[in-house]
């Protein structure tokens, strides 16, 4: 189960903003997407979720191991890093849609 929400985290998200975006047809839901799976990251980090530690290692093509979390190997920095990226292209471009919509 912790390997399927590891590729729901990586793989998952995008194709279900995908899906959403073409059966409602609202141009800011891929940014509120973005904001969200930032979140989804950064929260999973601190809580020490096993199936973000995984998700990580399937980003560096390490083999997933939820039985054997070393969260020591995983840069705290990354992960802030790659939320916060996220995060703040998600308000960007949240903001730009609804700009441009009027």
């Amino acid at each position: 189960m912790v390997i399927a929400l590891a590729y729901l985290h990586r793989y998952g998200w995008a194709i279900g903003t995908l899906i959403l975006y073409c059966v409602f047809d609202k141009s800011y839901l891929p940014g509120i997407s973005f904001i969200l799976f930032g979140l989804w990251t950064l929260v999973g980090y601190r809580l020490r979720w096993k199936h973000i530690y995984c998700s990580f290692q399937d980003i560096h093509h390490h083999r997933m191991t939820p039985d054997r979390v070393r969260w020591e190997k995983l840069s705290e920095r990354e992960v802030s890093g790659l939320s916060l990226l996220f995060i703040v292209f998600g308000v960007l471009f949240t903001i730009a849609m609804l700009f441009l919509r009027k």
